[in-house]
């Protein structure tokens, strides 16, 4: 099959899905995972600090937090 060619007979991309998806990313993981977007920014900069023992009292807590 060719790049752009038909598939089933509508174009490769057309996928019709049953409600638009709207938002900033930040804002549909929260969303997903039962959080607001600013515990996600938080956990985020956790993870993104690179600090394996803040990594791990949040794993372990479920609270999340940049302070030890």
């Amino acid at each position: 099959m060719k790049l752009g060619g038909k598939l089933g007979g509508r174009g490769i991309g057309s996928a019709k899905f049953a409600y638009p998806i709207k938002g900033q990313t930040r804002d549909l993981v929260a969303r997903r995972v039962g959080w607001s977007w600013l515990t996600y920014e938080k956990a985020k900069a956790v993870v993104d600090s690179g600090d394996e023992e803040l990594v791990r009292i949040m794993d372990e807590t479920g609270k999340v937090t940049l302070q030890k």
